[in-house]
């Protein structure tokens, strides 16, 4: 009976060990998503279209994914709330949309994956450029060609043409336009220089770069170089207001031109 009571005991724990062992070995192992970054496409002067590819959920399901993006590199979540794109969940591929970037900008994207276990994975980072609207490169070839020349002191006597010629330098802008709407008899050559352009307004200085004279009922008039007005490039406009004299008791002309 002694032999029997032990072998009785023995069978249970043998019973216990191997369900412990079955249940350890069994356990399951959770790791991070693996997730891809896409290149950018659909590239703008605000806007850009990005996204990434999950391929591994890590063992357990992927609650969130998108992209966070940043003007500088290793953009994370955690910094970037604002810059940050949420776009389903799950295994597959997906695309984000990026909006309200800056002009001539470089910009950092990377994908993300969240899952329940183990958190936030990142995927590979890659770099893009929003476009910068026309004549930020070179401000004088905005206004070549056919322009709308506008008088703002006496606004029926707009001019009846009006031209505008790059002077070789992406700084220097030659106007030719009637003035008073004359024609040909007294036409107004402006040599203007446009000064450096702020890359946060997108705004500059203009400058008549020497005098310009016309004869216009009877009157010698001379405009006179200097700081004459400003030009904005995203309304394409440039707005003077010059010195004058040889008419009346007036100081300064105001001119607006803008691209057609």
């Amino acid at each position: 009976m002694k032999k029997n009571r032990n072998r009785i005991l023995v069978t249970p724990l043998l019973l216990v060990g191997i369900l412990l062992l079955f249940t350890t070995g069994c356990e399951k192992e959770y790791s991070l998503p693996t997730v891809t970054t896409a290149e950018v496409t659909n590239i703008g002067q605000v806007e850009a279209t990005g996204g990434g590819m999950v391929t591994d959920d890590g063992g357990d399901a992927v609650i969130a994914r998108g992209i966070c993006y940043s003007t500088n590199p290793g953009p994370t979540l955690n910094e970037l709330a604002e810059n940050t794109t949420y776009d389903g969940e799950g295994i597959g591929e997906f695309t984000s949309e990026m909006s309200n970037l800056s002009f001539g900008t470089n910009y950092y994207v990377r994908a993300f994956a969240i899952n329940k276990e183990k958190g936030i994975a990142y995927g590979n980072e890659v770099t893009f450029k929003t476009t910068s609207p026309e004549g930020v490169d070179c401000p004088a070839d905005l206004w070549a060609g056919d322009l709308k020349c506008e008088d703002l002191v006496w606004e029926s006597y707009a001019p009846t043409y009006c031209t505008g010629e790059k002077m070789g330098d992406c700084s220097l802008l030659k106007i030719t336009f009637d003035f008073w709407g004359y024609g040909s008899s007294a036409e107004l050559v402006l040599e203007l220089k446009l000064e450096s352009l702020d890359l946060e307004t997108y705004e500059g200085e203009v400058s008549l770069t020497k005098d310009a004279t016309v004869t216009a009922e009877g009157s010698d008039i001379t405009f006179h170089a200097g700081a004459v007005g400003t030009y904005r490039v995203l309304q394409g406009e440039i707005l003077l207001d010059i010195p004058w004299s040889g008419y009346d008791a007036t100081t300064s002309y105001k001119f607006r031109i803008t691209t057609l």
